[in-house]
């Protein structure tokens, strides 16, 4: 795995990185920041971001369309979204697609479709925003389900500005997930 702490500035937090260089993380605008593993986003692994501050902040991440990193944006929860992005702390997770054990993918809910993934597990589309997801040989009381909203970033769709994930354990076992577009 890789991950960091990164500073508003787009730096790197002392001491608080496993195997990212200073120069894979860019500042490229007010809460706005990019990130380049040398690996291809689009289908070698996922990728976890959070704001590691106690404030009313959200993070977005959207590999980019041609695999040569992710879209970072950073903003406060209270405001337009889309207008605005602060230059505040977050943090991030790198997790192959070979890390053993894993089972995870990206997944485009629009389309019913995985556009990568490792593990046996299967996705259904209930409704618009309700998905289903059950692993093989797991519930909800046996593991933990890690989600994030990330859109392919192109030159002109970033990372999603407005949209949230949330999840309950159904009664046969499975997982129940709930996809939100925020107004505004």
């Amino acid at each position: 795995w890789q991950g960091a702490h990164v500073n508003g500035n787009g730096t790197l937090a002392g001491g608080a990185s496993n195997r990212v260089e200073p120069s894979m993380v860019t500042r490229t605008g007010v809460g706005r920041y990019t990130i380049d593993l040398g690996v291809d986003s689009r289908d070698d692994g996922l990728l976890f971001a959070i704001a590691n501050n106690n404030d009313n902040i959200t993070v977005q991440t959207g590999p980019f369309d041609n695999g040569t990193g992710w879209d970072i944006r950073v903003e406060d929860n209270a405001t337009n979204h889309g207008a605005t992005g602060e230059d505040r702390d977050w943090s991030f997770v790198y997790l192959p697609y070979a890390t053993e054990g894993l089972v995870g993918g990206h997944y485009d809910g629009l389309a019913n479709l995985h556009a990568a993934s490792v593990g046996d597990f299967t996705m259904n589309r209930l409704s618009t925003g309700q998905y289903v997801l059950t692993v093989a040989g797991e519930t909800p009381e046996s593991g933990m389900l890690i989600l994030s909203v990330a859109h392919r970033a192109t030159s002109t769709a970033t990372a999603p500005d407005d949209n949230a994930l949330t999840y309950q354990a159904s009664p046969s076992g499975s997982f129940l997930i709930n996809s939100y577009d925020l107004p505004g």
